[in-house]
């Protein structure tokens, strides 16, 4: 076995990681926050323009079904109850970003807030789960060699 002096064990990099977590949560929130009006806005309440469900079949499925509804994007497996969902993706690539989002998510499905994603189903999810195996807030990693980093 051959070991580079370089290295950091997982052990440093955890705490490392925590440390640097924690000083950026420690900033204080008016140095992080944008102003109102630099936000773009993603959605514009009445239809799915600069939106795009996955192109191709990913481990979510073949795409979904999404539309509007009283002002607010829905997304549905296709059809109902079959288990072939899909994600939801803007046209629109973006660097660093802050996101501001209201989510009303049903009981039951895995399901949660995607980033970083691509028409492939490469993405960091954000998990909404609240059934009892789910943990709202986790990471989890897909089509990235996936990995879960769990709140609690």
């Amino acid at each position: 076995m051959h070991t580079n002096p370089d290295s950091i064990s997982r052990r440093a990099f955890l705490r490392e990681t925590a440390t640097t977590t924690a000083a950026v949560a420690a900033l204080p929130l008016g140095q992080a926050v944008a102003a109102e009006n630099d936000w773009i806005k993603l959605f514009d309440g009445k239809t799915l323009d600069g939106w795009h469900k996955n192109p191709q079949r990913i481990g979510h499925g073949t795409g979904g079904h999404w539309f509007v509804e009283d002002d607010a994007i829905v997304g549905e497996q296709d059809p109902p109850g079959s288990g072939n969902g899909g994600i939801l993706l803007s046209d629109r690539k973006f660097g660093d970003f802050e996101v501001k989002i209201d989510m009303n998510h049903d009981w039951g499905p895995c399901s949660g807030f995607f980033l970083r994603s691509s028409d492939k189903g490469q993405c960091f999810q954000v998990m909404v789960d609240f059934h009892d195996a789910g943990n709202v807030g986790h990471i989890y990693g897909e089509g990235t060699g996936g990995f879960n980093s769990r709140a609690f």
